[in-house]
């Protein structure tokens, strides 16, 4: 014997698949109309790729440096743009004398600390400096 919920699948598939049948046989479009599909073909030729990008907005410097100085005068060198400068080496120059890069805490202790007599370091190049230049 055939159980009651045999017969209710059965009846199901039967209610889906006629469902299916007519939905999907139903035309839309006029049966006269045909779909094409068009394809372009183009010659393909040899050579380089290029590609141009280009975005507004506003460009910074994030490292900020802060040159200070004691020197007065018409700045008369610079380095090129990104040259990498090591101590020891010229920074700048000022009225065609050349500034020297010294390393900061080390400098600044020696020229504190270094005596000639009863005058530093420092007092005696702001000398020497303001007799040359002056």
């Amino acid at each position: 014997m055939i159980s009651r919920k045999n017969i209710v699948l059965a009846i199901t598939v039967v209610l889906v698949g006629s469902a299916s049948f007519y939905f999907g046989s139903q035309n839309t479009g006029s049966s006269t109309t045909e779909k094409t599909l068009e394809l372009t073909t183009v010659k393909i030729s040899k050579g380089d790729l290029a590609k141009k990008e280009e975005y507004n907005g506003t460009l910074s410097q994030v490292d900020k440096a802060i040159l200070n100085s004691s020197i007065t005068g018409v700045i008369t060198y610079l380095p090129e743009e990104g040259t990498v400068i090591n101590y020891g080496q010229v920074l700048y120059a000022v009225d065609n004398k050349p500034v020297i890069l010294l390393e900061g805490s080390i400098a600044d202790e020696f020229i504190e600390k270094f005596q000639i007599g009863k005058i530093t370091l420092r007092q005696l190049g702001s000398q020497i400096f303001n007799e040359l230049y002056d």
